[in-house]
């Protein structure tokens, strides 16, 4: 509950002379409410050869009717590893505010060593205390352990697959280049969200699960800074992260870009960051077209 409203005689509101003096309202939320939502475990099944990987998602919401303008630190664990012993390791990043009814998109992904099969997921936000909010400094917990592998069950040995809901098995739709690193790409598929390899594709892992949508129409790196990545969704909008993909929040809605499904090919301008260009493709009278159209992170493109 957010809101409190009280009316006189309502179903009189347009003969009265001062309707609005019958009318109160009052807003009853906490000036910054942060809340961990949607938070979840994911790793991939114990294969012969290869490696474990878990992944972390949440996203993180101000509830509150003000906006969070202290930077603040959130810890995820498992969020690392200690190079030395192994052993799972927070990770801590830091975001730099958030508005009212705004998200943050959270996912981190680390190699579980052999030896741990179980764990408690969490995630803590504003671990140092640097905001004042009278609903407390969230955390949430999430249990995750191994299933219990059937007696003589068949496991793939690859390739690796990623099963589509609408029917497409495996298909990439998009992808983007670390410029400084080789080994490091993103691919982006239509219902399975962003992939990343850092090992030139030995191995892969998810990074938009806790996003709104899985259809990724674009994925782009920005050539001026590489640990910039963008990603276009026909129905969410486009979302940002500045941190090689463990953050992300949105910087425009898709409803004034008007996305489709046809938009394919997401660009930052090499000599200005701050500048997208984003291309769509639409049908008329069974010919395809392009048009292209460019927009500034802090504004929207025009249809």
């Amino acid at each position: 509950m957010t809101r409190l409203t009280a009316e006189l005689n309502p179903r009189f509101r347009q003969s009265q002379r001062h309707a609005q003096a019958a009318l109160f309202e009052r807003d009853i939320r906490q000036p910054v409410d942060l809340r961990i939502e949607s938070l979840s475990v994911a790793a991939t099944p114990e294969q012969k050869g290869k490696p474990r990987r878990a992944t972390v998602s949440f996203r993180i919401v101000n509830h509150g009717k003000e906006a969070v303008t202290t930077p603040f630190r959130t810890s995820v664990f498992p969020g690392d590893t200690d190079r030395k012993s192994g052993a799972l390791q927070p990770f801590v990043f830091t975001s730099s505010g958030l508005a009212p009814g705004k998200s943050i998109y959270g996912s981190r992904s680390v190699v579980l060593p052999d030896e741990v099969h179980e764990f408690n997921a969490e995630v803590r936000v504003d671990v140092d205390r640097a905001i004042k909010s009278p609903s407390g400094h969230p955390a949430a917990t999430a249990h995750f352990q191994n299933p219990v592998p059937d007696v003589g069950r068949w496991y793939t040995i690859g390739p690796d697959r990623i099963e589509e809901a609408f029917g497409d098995v495996g298909v990439l739709f998009s992808i983007a280049l670390d410029p400084t690193l080789a080994r490091v790409i993103y691919v982006g598929s239509h219902g399975s969200g962003v992939w990343k390899t850092t090992l030139s594709g030995s191995l892969w892992f998810p990074l938009t699960d806790s996003l709104p949508s899985l259809k990724i129409a674009a994925i782009t790196v920005d050539p001026a800074q590489p640990t910039r990545v963008f990603v276009a969704t026909p129905d969410a909008g486009i979302f940002l992260s500045d941190d090689s993909g463990t953050n992300w929040s949105l910087i425009s809605d898709s409803a004034p870009l008007n996305l489709t499904d046809c938009c394919d090919t997401l660009i930052v301008d090499p000599n200005n960051s701050q500048s997208l260009y984003l291309s769509c493709r639409y049908r008329k009278l069974g010919l395809a077209h392009r048009s292209f159209c460019r927009t500034r992170v802090t504004m929207r493109c025009p249809p």
